[in-house]
């Protein structure tokens, strides 16, 4: 069982409306590239779309990972003592991490196919996320490479050390544990912006925060959550013919 953290409500509280303010001002960003390229302020050939990506990524998993350095220091804590990452059991941790993936990709397509079905029966359109639909048309290696960082390693990182790390235990510590596992859980999804990916996504979740409470180390989580992410991205950016036959469509 995960142990108790110091977290105080006011810090998690004002670390939230910190990164609820720097999503906001990336969105806001984001559009204003758009309107750029529209009124031909910059030039055609700057992929507006990627330099939209980069500022929405960095908004709010950047923004993270900066705001918990000055949440920790409120704290006097230090980041392996916080998350547990400092356990002499890190490779029991990895395991765990590993062994899970096993397990959550089956039935995270099963629940993706699923959803696709349902959206379909209420007459909703299906969409892939933004991210996915630019991964699927041509682009340069290099940019394909970021995108593959951030998928791989930036989102996992910050998106656990904030979910999993700060939100489950605050929740849960202060008297709310099922609400700690489930809000965070549709939280996580949602923050996706696709109704394709958040049951999927929402079942993700509640796996990763298993193996958070399994382990009391968020190593664990986010190494199922980054093997999740690169084995979506192998799926999404590699050749047809390298592809399992039961993906290609």
């Amino acid at each position: 069982m995960l142990s108790e953290k110091p977290w105080k409500p006011e810090a998690v509280l004002r670390l939230m409306m910190t990164l609820f303010v720097s999503f906001l001002t990336g969105a806001l960003l984001c559009a204003v590239v758009a309107l750029a390229g529209e009124q031909g302020w910059i030039s055609p050939t700057v992929d507006r779309k990627f330099i939209s990506f980069i500022i929405a990524a960095l908004s709010f998993q950047g923004a993270a990972l900066i705001g918990l350095v000055y949440f920790l220091r409120g704290h006097g804590i230090g980041w392996g003592e916080a998350f547990g990452v400092s356990k002499p059991d890190t490779f029991s941790a990895v395991s765990w991490g590993v062994l899970a993936i096993l397990f959550v990709l089956p039935v995270a397509f099963l629940l993706g196919n699923l959803s696709v079905k349902l959206l379909h029966g209420i007459g909703i359109a299906a969409e892939p996320q933004t991210a996915v639909k630019m991964l699927q048309t041509a682009m340069p290696i290099g940019q394909t490479i970021v995108y593959g960082f951030f998928a791989i390693i930036l989102a996992p990182v910050a998106e656990e050390l904030i979910f999993r790390g700060v939100l489950y235990p605050t929740f849960k510590q202060n008297g709310y544990p099922r609400l700690a596992i489930w809000a965070t859980a549709m939280l996580f999804a949602a923050t996706h912006v696709n109704l394709m990916a958040f049951i999927p996504l929402t079942f993700l979740a509640l796996v990763l925060t298993a193996l958070y409470e399994k382990t009391e180390n968020l190593i664990a989580p986010i190494v199922t959550h980054s093997l999740f992410n690169a084995v979506n991205f192998y799926l999404i950016v590699a050749p047809a013919d390298w592809k399992p036959k039961w993906f290609v469509q």
